[in-house]
């Protein structure tokens, strides 16, 4: 994980937490139909400072602070809430709080994470300016029942995720965003992400086209990398 950011030579701070528990950091909305997570707050865990020479985005007007989680290597997402079904997950909006020195949050520890079976959209249309970045993340495990994935301007349910390298779709799944998946690879990655979607023999099977292509990055010189595509049938 941590080669990604050795190019930098900002020195940024290092936040290491010993213990969290998954309650502590979701932020939610609850409505009539259920509860939907908008965010993940991460400026209630206790931390303790130290100095480290990696970063992203790092710059004199924007500096990043990094929260190195030593106990949580699965964030289990819960199924329920105050008795209420969690229904939709967008962690990248802006209700997420990671924001300790004015800058973007870097997350490491968390591997993987595991959505339940209430979930029925993950990520969301609405623009948003982000502030955490789940870098460490190499395993996502969606389930059966889920519906949608969407993104919106600056809004991508998988950003940051660049140790990503395969993800499964169930075939459950009606739509996804062509930009569902923007932010699994960045400049130095040299593969792109594998998406295997259950249920389906073609993008003709979704209730809605995606384009035939997932982005997952482009350049400031025209470069574009897509996700390879395999349909697993029905």
């Amino acid at each position: 994980v941590l080669k990604y950011y050795e190019n930098s030579t900002k020195q940024i701070t290092l936040w290491e937490v010993e213990t969290v528990s998954d309650e502590e950091i979701f932020v939610y909305d609850e409505t009539e139909e259920g509860i939907e997570i908008v965010g993940l707050d991460f400026t209630k865990l206790e931390c303790e400072k130290t100095e480290t020479g990696f970063g992203i985005y790092a710059s004199e007007e924007h500096p990043v602070s990094a929260i190195k989680i030593e106990n949580m290597k699965t964030l289990k997402i819960p199924a329920t809430i105050n008795g209420k079904n969690v229904i939709s997950v967008n962690f990248f909006s802006n209700r997420s709080i990671g924001n300790y020195l004015g800058a973007w949050v870097t997350v490491i520890g968390i591997e993987e994470i595991v959505y339940p079976e209430t979930v029925k959209i993950i990520g969301s249309e609405e623009y948003a300016e982000p502030s955490i970045n789940l870098s460490s993340v190499k395993k996502i495990q969606l389930p059966e029942g889920l519906e949608e994935i969407r993104s919106g301007e600056c809004t991508y349910p998988f950003v940051g995720m660049t140790e990503l390298e395969e993800i499964t779709i169930p075939s459950s799944v009606k739509k996804i965003s062509s930009m569902g998946f923007y932010g699994t690879r960045h400049q130095e990655k040299d593969s792109n992400l594998i998406v295997n979607i259950k249920g389906k023999d073609s993008e003709a099977d979704f209730e809605e086209s995606y384009g035939g292509k997932f982005l997952l990055y482009s350049d400031d010189s025209g470069n574009a990398f897509y996700a390879t595509v395999n349909y697993l049938g029905k």
